[in-house]
């Protein structure tokens, strides 16, 4: 069906159903698109950089500690094996069971390569093709990260709570805490596009449209796949419940985590923004408009921090010091991928599809 060029054309269906892209045009617009967002991520920088006292941000990074700043490095990368935890846990649900090593190690090393593609969601993109090759299907990789992630978002409200109840009565604090529930929410309505599409796919009514037209008959059977793998979780609701809890976790440990480190820089900060601000942050660096999120997260953290009492190079150096933490850490998972022991599994470069 279809012509001969369809292939060079259309999505097709890679190995163990993960969907690829082909064609030099896309290549072409895919590349401006990544030119587009490095500048600019790396415009945005230099902006909050040339707004700033260097001296002063010097300084404020001089009074850190750096007994602090290594222990700041260290729960970094212990934080990064919580999430690698909870991610085994959701697989070996779904009788997917790799050997925790190779799972760490996947989670360390794509963090490494989706440090550099055009969203902080890239990882979790990496994280799904790479487990789908040679261990189980594009759908059932791609539900797990996706039910990590949904456990994820569902736990958020606990810090905006704190941060509410730590910031009553202050009327600065509405702004945030209605850009977070408008972050919560826009994520939960794409959940709702994305059953949406599961519920079509399952339609006969639909089949024959769906036949006819294969790009949209290929993405509805993965989206049908990746429903009926998000489907089985509900029968572990406790498990779950468990991973959810860890999850949460992570984020109030990462916030008071900042918050410890604007105290050593010795900032008379206000704890509720930090409860506020990062997960609201956290929201905004998932959109696909920078590098990884860099420059849109650190003015966004800046913004919060500065409402939360802190200076303006206080704020911006705690900001490129959260930064600094997420690539050390990245670059950590690099020389995992590049030095890592044969007998943990297989290497991240291997795991990861070949573009």
């Amino acid at each position: 069906m279809g012509d001969p060029g369809d292939e060079a054309r259309e999505t097709a269906q890679g190995r163990n159903g993960v969907l690829t892209m082909a064609g030099p045009s896309h290549s072409s617009r895919s590349t401006a698109k990544t030119v587009a967002k490095v500048v600019l991520s790396v415009g945005l920088i230099a902006v909050l950089l040339g707004w700033a006292d260097l001296s002063k941000m010097g300084g404020a990074l001089a009074r850190v500690p750096a007994a602090l700043l290594l222990f700041a490095l260290a729960w970094w990368g212990f934080d990064q094996l919580l999430g690698a935890w909870g991610w085994n846990i959701l697989l070996r649900m779904r009788g997917i069971r790799e050997p925790f090593g190779r799972i760490a190690s996947l989670y360390f090393t794509t963090g490494f390569y989706g440090f550099f593609l055009p969203s902080s969601m890239g990882p979790d993109l990496l994280r799904a093709a790479a487990l789908a090759r040679g261990t189980t299907s594009g759908a059932e990789a791609a539900g797990s990260i996706l039910m990590l992630r949904f456990l994820t978002l569902l736990s958020m409200p606990v810090p905006f709570a704190i941060g509410g109840v730590l910031a009553a009565g202050d009327d600065g604090a509405g702004v945030w805490i209605a850009a977070g529930m408008a972050g919560f929410f826009s994520f939960l309505a794409a959940g709702g596009m994305a059953v949406a599409a599961y519920r079509l796919g399952r339609d006969g009514r639909a089949r024959t449209f769906l036949d006819r037209h294969r790009l949209a008959g290929r993405v509805a059977r993965f989206l049908v796949d990746v429903g009926h793998a998000l489907a089985a979780y509900g029968r572990e609701r406790r498990i779950l419940l468990g991973v959810g809890a860890i999850m949460a976790f992570t984020q109030i440990a990462r916030i008071l985590l900042a918050y410890v480190l604007a105290l050593g820089m010795g900032s008379p900060a206000d704890l509720a923004y930090f409860f506020l601000t990062l997960p609201v942050v956290s929201f905004i660096v998932k959109l696909p408009i920078s590098l990884g999120g860099l420059g849109i997260g650190e003015g966004g953290l800046v913004v919060g921090f500065l409402q939360g009492g802190m200076a303006y190079e206080e704020a911006l150096a705690l900001a490129l010091v959260l930064s600094f933490l997420s690539l050390a850490v990245a670059l950590a998972g690099g020389g995992i991928a590049l030095l890592r022991p044969d007998g943990v599994g297989k290497g991240a470069a291997a795991d990861l599809p070949a573009r």
